[in-house]
């Protein structure tokens, strides 16, 4: 069975993620794959669910994301 940092060595923290709201990605097999943290914060959550996504459809999230404020919180919720 491989351990634990030879299955989170490929991922990476998302650079703009805070404590308690981290996102994990990694690319596996040609997909992209994201993953929130574990319970206790120090990597990605591999006992929950895992979201894949074609690479072009990766790119397309992101450019959403950088260019559109659809995905922005609420007033209610940010700070």
């Amino acid at each position: 069975m491989p351990t634990r940092e030879y299955l989170t060595e490929a991922w990476r923290k998302a650079a703009q993620s805070e404590s308690g709201g981290c996102v994990w990605v990694r690319l596996s097999d040609g997909r992209v794959e994201v993953v929130g943290s574990s319970p206790t914060g120090d990597g990605p959550d591999l006992a929950g669910p895992v979201n894949r996504f074609a690479p072009h459809e990766w790119r397309v999230f992101l450019a959403g994301v950088r260019t559109s404020s659809r995905f922005d919180l609420p007033v209610s919720m940010s700070a």
